[in-house]
């Protein structure tokens, strides 16, 4: 390199392409233009471009390395200038690459001809190659998330059904019913627990294989497994006692001290070990008894000694008293912490359900697996365990041994975000490899930016990495250490502060056991003071709900104040450490019109033009889904006051389509409401869900009335939700509702298109990771990570044990015959716990260190006697502590601190913003090139009067019970003309019931609806019809033909017949005469009803066919009657 740097030398190592090594980079040091440059260098040694494999963790930061290598290969190939010593020398590498192989100069040149990808993809590229190796079908999927979602609850209630078929006293039918009892009958939470256990399952995966490989022996040994790893925890951190323990004066005298005690008779003597226990598990309660004696209940040394506590009057003023008072604060916390350990003689968990639990685990992911395996899917789990098994040393593959002779050079990006699978992929291809062949690896990472735990990533691996990537059977590969220093990104003052606030504060004395990190300090590119500013702004209300909308409105008005004074030059984000105060922010913003790029703002489905969308989803799939259709009345593009909804409510008709239809009569302004349900129902089962919902919001002025009322954001969360709407279609309306309520829940509203130019960001800390910003804000700085979650104690606990190479060990919750949790399950909590609060620490560096310049930070404090105080264990008692803040008005050390700040309004500068806009282009609708004329649609009001009369069966739109039955029977003939079996009387009165018919109408319909079909086919002149001696019989017959230039014909024929000489056209219609209207006129009536539509059915099939009309005969039958009309 050849800018003058802090760590210029440590740079330069790293770029030795002969060696392997470990790279620590924190923020800003630039470790993607390192990855660029060993790649470029490493392209201009190899022999073959293919010989490297580059991976990252996401597809942004794929794109990225490979967009900038092909730079600097496009920039040395068209021999462009160098703006700078930088582009020169990187300029210079992609000379040599493309020197290097002039053969294959569309490889290196095409970002597709290197090997960058994520490690999904290189576990997709692995199995792809070898399936049968990986257990998957060569043309897998991989599953998105609301098909992964669907297949869990399948799995689930295939698996509890198929246990529950077993006999009573079979083991995995007694489990499913424990569990399901300690859920206290509880399906839904059982099935939480096996949800989390699914999409967990790699977790379990060292548990579950004792059950499902061994059986009964797996659940004999199970209990052993636990105690074996809890007996390497307990040991390690006793013999770190012992260790410090017996370098203090007291544990080095400690026979001295217990024979002083035993002389003086004090009780104490009689309850500590004459002897320093060992580290043993068999000595904890020694340990615990010396607790006891030693430290207050809170954990500190004793102060106060006397009989009281098991010693003699005054014996705190003698030397053992001194002593004990001056146990450092190491050895005390190390005592008390044994307080919580179980000793080697309890049981660890409750043995007997922890089975059970095994049990139905091993159970339902077996069953999930096989689901994903018969429908050629897999998740992103089984995608690394199955290249796994491809790299299997043990039983190596073509594959294995092909990757092993063609990659020589291996690069991973982000390393801290690594899992147990990903680690254990890199070592297996590395697994052939010695330090000397000139094979290398590059592993590159900052382990105070590791914040994916939530996708069990392990930040333990990339410091256990440092020693090296363990080679199988033969020691391991060595991995030369790098600490970047340089910062390239932040001013000096702002690179300072955080170095003195994370080095001396945030992340002082890591805790290795919850995955904690040592801080490392980074330093300026140069010594120049830029303009930097850092402040805390405190807020303070008798009302705490107060004082948060005062900081959202304060942080409304500081950015507005900013973009004002920078002109929206500078680039701001807002990053948010949850959610939890997200509507307050951007309720705050829009009321001083802040232009807001949101990235994954709120839930989508809690928008409230949303809500009115899923409510017609479910109108439209459940038609006696009645909270649904009211909504429909109260929805923003048919909203109706409460009067006309309780009307309409308290009409006649059981069906609220036909309430709809009935309160029209009177309502002319309902008339848009029913005809846009008319259409939607026509169309149902035709069309996909979110097809037909948009078109109902369409025809009922949507886009215009959601503009109005929610501007342009609320149209683009209608359309970003009828785009999920499609995503999810299953077919069935009812199984793609379903799917839907699946997935809901985890999709965010979309950006606002007027703010998709704003200077403003707001996202969380996890979107903003790689990002960087001229002005970084931090709310809710008094955010208590270890308060967030449910407060009720989860019903199992399973966490990696430290020291046993990352294995799991797992315990069972509250005993329900006791009411009291064991010892190991509230190990675990800790270890959870404090696990939650190292990574919070992590989440405020990733945080603070996005900013270039400026960094702004707020919260709620508390006023007590003109003393501040804020939460404890909470992100602000950092920069409280490290700054010494604790009275009013408050004053830092090195930063600017405020208390309850007031910024003044700043209006709108609307006249300038809309000023010289020009009126809007007037638009034409283009013109269709076709119309298109069904014969149905022909006589329209002739056709609504018969309707009215009692022709309701042809109204597809229509859920009376009149268009319910004629559906059935059309349905039905269909079914017996085609020669398949009818349906039972049950099914049809399910069928009934599911079109909102009442179930005492539909039992006593759904005979009545069979006879008459049956009768229709056994009928003399449709038995005719339908013989099969005819050379044509076809039912619901598609029929389009061209009418004229630019109109077409389409029409749906019922039954069409070839009896050898003649085409027999019949349209079946299920009316009956309502009133006292005579069958005769009834019968002429829907004859000339219907006559336009049956000729122009019959001109159609005579022009299809190619014969004269006289050669087609139409008509209708009227299957009430048993009675042919024809025309």
């Amino acid at each position: 390199m050849s800018i003058s740097l802090i760590d210029q030398n440590e740079r330069l190592s790293a770029l030795d392409t002969s060696r392997s090594h470990h790279v620590e980079s924190p923020a800003g040091s630039g470790k993607t233009l390192l990855l660029t440059m060993r790649f470029l260098k490493l392209l201009g040694e190899v022999g073959n471009p293919q010989e490297i494999i580059a991976l990252t963790f996401t597809e942004k930061a794929t794109g990225e390395m490979r967009d900038r290598i092909v730079q600097y290969l496009d920039m040395a190939r068209k021999s462009e200038r160098p703006e700078n010593k930088l582009d020169e020398e990187l300029m210079g590498l992609a000379a040599a690459a493309l020197q290097r192989h002039g053969d294959h100069m569309e490889l290196i040149t095409s970002s597709d001809g290197l090997n960058i990808m994520t490690f999904h993809g290189f576990c997709s590229y692995i199995t792809r190659r070898a399936p049968l190796e990986a257990g998957l079908a060569p043309d897998y999927e991989i599953i998105e998330e609301d098909r992964q979602s669907e297949i869990i609850e399948e799995a689930i209630a295939y698996a509890c059904e198929r246990i529950f078929s077993c006999p009573p006293d079979d083991i995995k039918r007694i489990s499913l019913e424990k569990r399901l009892l300690r859920h206290n009958n509880s399906w839904f939470g059982l099935s939480e627990e096996l949800r989390d256990i699914l999409k967990g399952r790699d977790r379990f995966a060292d548990l579950t294989r004792f059950v499902r490989d061994t059986a009964d022996r797996g659940l004999s040994s199970l209990s052993g497994v636990i105690r074996d790893r809890l007996r390497i925890y307990i040991e390690g951190s006793l013999s770190i006692l012992r260790e410090k323990f017996l370098a203090s004066e007291l544990g080095g005298r400690w026979d001295d001290f217990f024979n002083h005690l035993s002389s003086q008779e004090a009780e104490a003597a009689l309850s500590i070990p004459p002897a320093l226990p060992s580290d043993r598990w068999e000595d904890l309660e020694s340990w615990q008894s010396i607790a006891e004696a030693l430290l207050t209940q809170g954990g500190t040394p004793r102060k106060v000694m006397g009989p009281k506590y098991g010693f003699y009057p005054d014996f705190k003023k003698t030397e053992w008293g001194q002593l004990i008072s001056g146990l450092t604060g190491d050895i005390s916390r190390l005592l008390h912490e044994t307080r919580g350990l179980p000793q080697a003689k309890e049981p660890e968990t409750v043995i007997e359900e922890l089975s059970d639990f095994i049990i139905l685990a091993a159970e339902v992911i077996g069953e999930y697996e096989d689901l994903c395996r018969r429908r050629h899917v897999a998740d992103f789990i089984h995608l690394e365990q199955s290249a796994l098994r491809v790299l299997d040393g043990n039983n190596p593959s073509e594959l294995h041994l092909y990757l092993d002779y063609r990659i020589g050079h291996l690069l991973v990006d982000e390393f801290q975000d690594t899992n147990e699978n990903q680690w254990e992929l890199i070592k297996r291809l590395c697994s052939g490899w010695t330090g000397e062949d000139g094979r290398t690896a590059f592993i590159v990472g900052d382990p105070k930016q590791s914040i994916y735990a939530f996708r069990n990533a392990e930040v333990r691996l990339f410091l256990e990495a440092k020693g090296g990537i363990p080679l199988s059977g033969h020691g391991t590969l060595p991995l030369s250490n790098h600490q970047l220093k340089t910062n390239f990104r932040s001013t000096k003052q702002l690179i300072e502060w955080i170095n003195d606030l994370f080095g001396a504060t945030v992340m002082t004395n890591p805790d290795y056991d919850a995955d904690e990190v040592p801080f490392s300090p980074s330093a300026p590119k140069d010594e120049r003071d830029e303009a930097t500013a850092i402040s805390l702004n405190l807020f303070h209300d008798e009302d705490r709900e107060r004082a948060k909308d005062m900081e959202a409105l304060w942080l409304a008005r500081k950015t507005k104040e900013i973009l004002k004074e920078t002109g929206g030059e500078k680039s701001i984000a807002i990053l948010l450490f949850t959610r939890n105060r997200l509507h307050r922010y951007l309720r705050a913003f829009k009321d001083e019109d802040v232009p807001l790029q949101v990235k994954e703002g709120l839930v989508l489905k809690n928008r409230p033009e949303v809500r009115y969308l899923i409510q017609a989803a479910r109108a439209f799939a459940n038609p006696h889904d009645d909270l649904a259709f009211a909504s429909l009345l109260r929805s923003p593009w048919s909203w109706f006051d409460i009067k006309t909804l309780h009307e309409t409510a308290t009409e006649s008709p059981e069906s609220w389509m036909e309430k709809i239809r009935l309160a029209a009569t009177s309502k002319p302004e309902m008339k848009g409401l029913l005809q846009a349900c008319d259409r939607a129902f026509l169309r149902l089962g035709r069309d996909p869900m979110g097809v037909i919902v948009k078109r109902f919001w369409e025809d009922l002025d949507g886009p215009r009335k959601t503009s109005c009322l929610y501007g342009m954001a609320g149209v683009s969360n209608c359309l970003r939700f009828f785009q999920i709407l499609e995503d999810v279609e299953r077919g069935i309306p009812q199984d793609t509702l379903n799917n839907l309520e699946r997935v809901i829940d985890s999709i965010y509203e979309p950006s606002d298109p007027r703010a998709s130019q704003s200077a403003v960001q707001l996202m969380t800390i996890h979107r903003a990771k790689g990002l960087e910003f001229d002005i970084v804000f931090i709310p809710f700085m008094d955010w208590k990570p270890l308060a967030s979650g449910s407060t009720t104690p989860p019903p199992y606990l399973l966490e990696r044990m430290p020291g046993t190479g990352g294995k799991h060990i797992m315990a069972m919750g509250t005993d329900y015959r006791t009411g009291e949790s064991s010892k190991t399950y509230n190990l675990l909590r800790k270890l959870r716990r404090n696990r939650k609060w190292g990574e919070a620490k992590r989440w405020f560096y990733v945080a603070a260190t996005r900013a270039r310049h400026t960094l702004i930070m707020s919260g709620i404090a508390s006023l007590r006697d003109e003393m501040i105080a804020v939460p404890d264990k909470s992100v602000l008692s950092f920069v409280m502590k490290h700054e010494n803040i604790d009275e009013a008005p408050a004053n830092g050390r090195t930063i600017d601190v405020a208390f309850n700040p007031d910024i003044a309004f700043i209006p709108p500068e609307r006249e300038q913003e809309y000023a010289g806009i020009p009126e809007p282009y007037t638009l034409s609708p283009e013109r269709p090139p076709y119309t298109v004329e069904t014969p149905s649609s022909m006589d329209s009001d002739t056709i609504h009067d018969a309707e009215t009369a009692g022709e309701a069966g042809e109204r597809p739109g229509d859920t009376s019970t009149e268009s319910v039955r004629g559906t059935l029977i059309h349905g039905i003939v269909k079914t017996a003309i085609d020669g398949r079996p009818l349906p039972s009387e049950r099914s049809v009165t399910m069928a009934l019931s599911q079109k909102g018919v009442s179930k005492e109408h539909a039992a006593h319909l759904a005979p009545e609806i069979l006879e008459e079909a049956e009768t229709t086919v056994r009928s003399p002149f449709i038995a005719g019809l339908i013989d099969r001696d005819n050379p044509v019989v076809k039912t619901e017959v598609a029929i389009e033909d061209i009418l004229r230039e630019s109109h077409l014909r389409s029409g749906i024929i019922d039954l069409l017949v070839f009896d050898g000489g003649c085409w027999w056209i019949c349209d079946f219609k299920t009316a009956r005469p309502k009133g006292d209207e005579t069958l005769e006129v009834f019968i002429n009536r829907g004859k000339e009803t219907y006559r336009s539509q049956l000729k122009a059915y019959a001109s159609m099939v005579a022009h299809l066919k190619s014969v004269e009309e006289s050669h087609v005969r139409s008509g209708i039958y009227f299957t009430a009657f048993q009675k042919w009309m024809e025309y």
